[in-house]
Formats: structure tokens, sequence, C-alpha cells
């Protein structure tokens, strides 16, 4: 076994699996620990190193109507990031 093992996850989501199986400490995006920390499964530590949320744009060069697939991915992006119950502004 080596000194040191750590568990360097190269996906949020196996991250956030591995602290909630009570493995380590970690990082993880507001969008996944949210529901963990509303049900009390995840405990926020050391808030005060926290990185500032980033700011997101959704953009589309066109403004003349387009192939309707990409207004479907648009307009379905703008709806999922703008929720938010997933992604609030601040935790």
């Amino acid at each position: 076994m080596p000194d040191a093992p750590a568990f360097v996850p190269d996906d949020p989501e196996s991250e956030c699996e591995a602290v909630l199986a009570g493995i380590g400490f970690g990082q993880i995006p507001a969008d996944l620990a949210l529901p963990h920390l509303r049900q009390e499964r995840l405990e926020s530590v050391l808030e005060h190193l926290s990185p500032d949320p980033w700011e997101l744009y959704v953009y589309r060069p066109q403004r003349a109507p387009g192939p309707v697939r990409v207004r479907l991915v648009h307009d379905t992006l703008v709806e999922v990031l703008a929720n938010p119950a997933r992604f609030p502004a601040e935790l």
C-alpha cells in the first residue's frame, strides 16, 4: 500500500461518489453537490477557500432564424443553465 494513497478522478461525478462514500474531501461543482447538501449527505467545509462562481453566457452569433436543431440546442442550454434550482447564483 502506498505511503500517501490518493484518489485523483478525472470526472466530477466520480469525485462526488467518492466523497459521498466517505473516502475524503473534494471540490465538487455546485450542480452536483447542491442536492446532497440540501439532503445533508454532504457538508460544506473551507468555504472561505471556495472559488468565485464563473459567469456563463450562451452566445448564438446569428440573429436570423437558423436551423431548428441549432435553435433547439441554444434554447435548451438557456433553459437548463438559467434554472436556479440546478445552478444557483449562491449556495
